[in-house]
């Protein structure tokens, strides 16, 4: 296993401080404004679950930085991804929509406007559970493409 430069180093220091910070901020009251603030689908959430499988773990984007995109079998080519087609074509951003759109649906809702405050929870538990059900089937399918990827290596090692 390689081993972490100084750079390495300092870019992740950085970034567990900023989230330190981002723990130690006050809760803020929660408005129609800032309902999925703290739980919205982020890079973040895709990168936990990429880094964790051989298929995505080495696959980069165009600045070099970790592939913080959900992973598809059917790339697009549109220069995204280093020395290779791009792997995606939903972005974290439509994926969130969708979240926020099924999860204001159970009340009967279209946008944050439509809510009463009593329903704010209502929604955010839901926005999580439907997150964490996101992700979780993401991290099974990429459980199984190594799978499938580790049979197939060992097939062709074998013939």
């Amino acid at each position: 296993m390689a081993e972490k430069t100084l750079e390495e180093y300092k870019k992740e220091n950085e970034r567990l401080r900023l989230e330190i910070q981002l723990l130690k901020r006050p809760v803020e009251r929660i408005t129609q404004n800032t309902l999925f603030k703290d739980v919205a689908f982020s890079d973040t959430d895709v990168l936990q679950t990429n880094q964790k499988h051989q298929i995505t773990k080495n696959v980069k984007e165009w600045n070099d930085l970790p592939f913080t995109r959900i992973y598809t079998l059917n790339p697009q080519n549109h220069g995204i991804v280093r020395n290779e087609s791009t792997h995606y074509n939903v972005s974290n951003h439509a994926i969130h929509d969708s979240l926020r759109k099924l999860s204001l649906a159970v009340v009967g809702a279209t946008k944050n406007t439509d809510l009463v405050m009593k329903e704010y929870m209502i929604v955010r538990d839901t926005y999580q559970a439907l997150k964490n059900l996101f992700l979780q089937k993401y991290d099974e399918r990429l459980m199984q493409l190594d799978r499938d990827k580790s049979t197939e290596v060992q097939l062709n090692e074998d013939s």
